[in-house]
């Protein structure tokens, strides 16, 4: 009699633990604990990309050893791991699939003998093909020990030929009542069982016969054990609830984040068919653009993940085009949504802080621009740009960066003509209406923009390849398909009709730098158009048209993400994240424009004082000094700090909203030189400023290292559309 004890997942430093590069639809601390606990720890090659920001970032245990045949695993995964001793085995056989892969190597490796089980993440929950391969893989390669597929809801396992006793005391509280047993092979299946609510003897079951599914467990009454007889494979299921799921010994690990295992959003997924090979030519970035976030990264990214499973793809770079909503702390203490222009009632904390935190790490690398909708108080500390969480990148209140070589530009907030021509002076406690000017768009940002639009002798005939707004250039309208958009709006005509729908000043800088992708949100629909240009003066050449693109908010049935691939620009070979230089250059040369007040202020014009330099498109010589100065290394440093507190449950007191200094922001703007926006209404805003969280942490441990050791040796702790304003 065989004897499989289901407690022993409970005790995951009895077992090997293998993750497989397929979707985990969901985000649970026991996925961390059972990896991190695990006797040994292996990954296909497809997962290991996602393994590698994690244990590189949240210190989780590298796999033993990783394997496939290295077509999905990137240059940087693999110079990690191998960096780390982490063995990369290199398995060509285009028969087999990874996860049968990986069964052979852990087998024929010997290290089953030492655990009590074999525990795979990751083997369900993708394309039903995909799950149909992982059980095969089951079939195909005969294991010493019980292998358990694990999801979200899931808990599966193959009992082979004979009879089985199955025990399940010490994972009671986590089985759900449903569960079931299905024959999965060409043999004459002969079922016996006791312990479920409709048991079976001596039952001949098979597809187009009888299967067992939504049956119940009632395994009280044979002292908490399942016995099965069969004579051919057969699949055993449970249904579970992994949110009851404790590890034995009750060991929380509470020294580290929960593990958030990423969507698998790679071209090639554990369990499936091999891949036909791939077609030569350009890379192509795989480029997720969302419209409105609106707080609701979790349900960005577990779209994303869809989409990008039924594409076959990998995404490399999410855009989200404002109303981010970048709140990173509770709503009893809300000193964020304090800040926050929304109508009370739809003020929510939403899922942004646990990727501040550091509970999640985003799954894909992200940047967003600004909305009406947004956490003022936190990114008027950014106004150049920079990280609100690890892998979140923010655009500031305009700016130029470049990823994988693609040149990207941003412009955060909406256009109110009564704040245009004032600089940037918002800040806490955001009094007689600065909360609302705090987010609408500045004449200077919009200059400054304009200055990447082409040189004469500039090889690239777009300024920029992509631009980000919140909201429209007004007039874009005239380049699409506006009857069917006031089909579905019909309030934008008299907008529409006045040239009053969206920003006039963006319309110029489209019309100036000409980028090939615009990105915009805020009108919550889907819009499409196309701007032609026309050819460079004294040339025949044309720059390539500007396919504009708005889209809606996430809710159900609404367009509000859209996959596009863009080809690396030729000569890129590391998909890297960098500053502009030229938009360094910009920002340096035009410093005497930066102003901290609600005074109207004129950018420099062609038509104003004679002496006055009014084109700062930069020269050679002024992108040579940056360059000079970055060493010609424009990689953006990996230096977000927490500057608010994170989110606490414990949280009870009601703090102001409070500003504080970014390290990003002083970082940048003494290595360029420029002024420095955030200190500046640092000082300004008086007793409203508080220390950074950074800063109290690393004073705690400095005191706490210094305390005397008295040599105790207690060791013990003590224990709809009108959602939201549009302003």
């Amino acid at each position: 009699m065989e004897r499989l004890n289901l407690g022993d997942i409970s005790e995951p430093s009895q077992c090997a633990v293998l993750f497989l590069n397929s979707p985990l639809e969901f985000q649970a601390p026991c996925w961390k604990q059972i990896w991190q606990e695990g006797k040994n720890r292996f990954a296909t090659d497809g997962a290991a990309n996602y393994l590698m920001p994690l244990c590189k970032n949240l210190s989780l245990k590298h796999p033993d050893f990783v394997i496939g045949d290295l077509d999905s695993i990137n240059d940087e995964t693999k110079a990690f791991f191998e960096k780390q001793k982490v063995e990369v085995c290199h398995d060509a056989d285009q028969d087999t699939t990874d996860m049968t892969k990986l069964l052979n190597e852990v087998k024929n490796r010997k290290f089953t003998e030492k655990v009590d089980l074999v525990l795979v993440l990751g083997g369900l929950g993708g394309r039903f093909d995909h799950t149909l391969a992982s059980i095969n893989s089951l079939l195909l390669v005969e294991m010493e020990k019980p292998v358990l597929l694990l999801d979200s809801h899931n808990l599966l396992t193959v009992l082979r030929p004979g009879k089985h006793e199955i025990q399940l005391d010490k994972i009671n509280e986590m089985l759900l009542e449903s569960c079931g047993f299905v024959p999965i092979s060409q043999e004459k299946t002969v079922v016996t069982t006791r312990g479920f609510h409709w048991d079976v003897t001596d039952q001949e079951m098979h597809f187009g016969g009888l299967i067992s599914t939504s049956n119940q467990l009632e395994v009280a009454k044979n002292d908490g054990k399942l016995h099965i007889e069969t004579t051919a494979p057969l699949l055993l299921m449970f249904h579970v609830d992994w949110k009851k799921f404790k590890i034995s010994g009750d060991l929380a690990m509470e020294d580290t984040p929960p593990f958030p295992i990423p969507p698998m959003i790679s071209g090639e997924q554990s369990g499936s068919e091999p891949p036909s090979k791939k077609m030569k030519g350009p890379r192509l970035l795989n480029i997720a653009v969302a419209g409105c976030s609106h707080g609701q990264m979790d349900k960005i990214y577990s779209t994303l993940n869809t989409m990008a499973r039924n594409r076959n793809i990998t995404i490399d770079l999410l855009i989200c085009c404002g109303d981010y909503q970048a709140i990173r702390n509770s709503i009893r203490n809300c000193a964020d949504l304090k800040t926050m222009h929304v109508n009370e009632k739809y003020r929510q904390l939403g899922t942004f802080h646990q990727y501040y935190s550091g509970e999640k790490v985003a799954p894909i690398f992200t940047i967003f621009v600004g909305g009406n909708h947004e956490a003022s108080s936190f990114l008027a500390e950014l106004p150049n740009g920079g990280w609100v969480a690890p892998n979140i990148y923010y655009m500031g209140f305009s700016s130029v960066v470049k990823f994988g070589g693609l040149r990207i530009g941003g412009l955060s907030g909406i256009y109110k003509p009564q704040d245009y021509n004032k600089g940037h002076y918002e800040r806490p406690p955001y009094e007689n209406g600065s909360m609302i000017s705090a987010y609408h768009v500045r004449s200077c940002d919009i200059f400054r923009l304009k200055q990447m639009a082409r040189r004469d002798n500039d090889k690239n005939l777009n300024g920029l390849d992509i631009m980000i707004t919140h909201d429209w250039p007004a007039g874009i309208t005239d380049f699409g398909n506006t009857e069917q958009l006031l089909r579905h709006k019909s309030h934008f005509n008299e907008d529409i009709r006045n040239n009053r729908l969206g920003n006039p000043a963006t319309m110029d800088v489209l019309n100036m730098i000409k980028p090939r992708y615009w990105f915009s949100a805020h009108l919550h629909c889907h819009y499409e158009a196309q701007v032609e240009h026309p050819p460079i003066s004294g040339t025949d050449k044309k720059p390539e048209n500007t396919k504009f693109l708005a889209l809606d908010k996430p809710m159900p049935n609404r367009k509000f993400l859209e996959i596009l691939q863009i080809p690396v620009p030729e000569g890129v070979d590391d998909i890297l994240f960098e500053y502009d230089p030229l938009w360094l250059a910009v920002l340096k040369t035009t410093d005497h424009l930066t102003e901290v007040t609600p005074r109207l202020l004129y950018m420099p014009s062609r038509t104003g004082a004679i002496q006055e330099r009014w084109d700062f498109r930069p020269t050679e010589d002024e992108v040579k000094v940056v360059r000079n100065i970055f060493k010609d290394d424009f990689k953006i440093p990996d230096n977000f700090r927490q500057t608010a507190p994170p989110f606490s449950p414990d949280e009870s007191i009601h703090e102001p909203c409070l500003y504080y200094r970014n390290p990003q922001t002083t970082e940048l703007c003494e290595k360029l030189i420029i002024k420095n926006v955030n200190d500046m209404l640092f000082k300004m805003t008086h007793q409203m400023t508080g220390t950074p969280y950074y800063q109290v942490v690393k004073t705690n441990r400095i005191e706490n290292s210094e305390e005397i050791d008295l040599g105790n040796d207690d060791d013990e702790e003590e224990s709809d559309d009108n959602d939201f304003v549009l302003d």
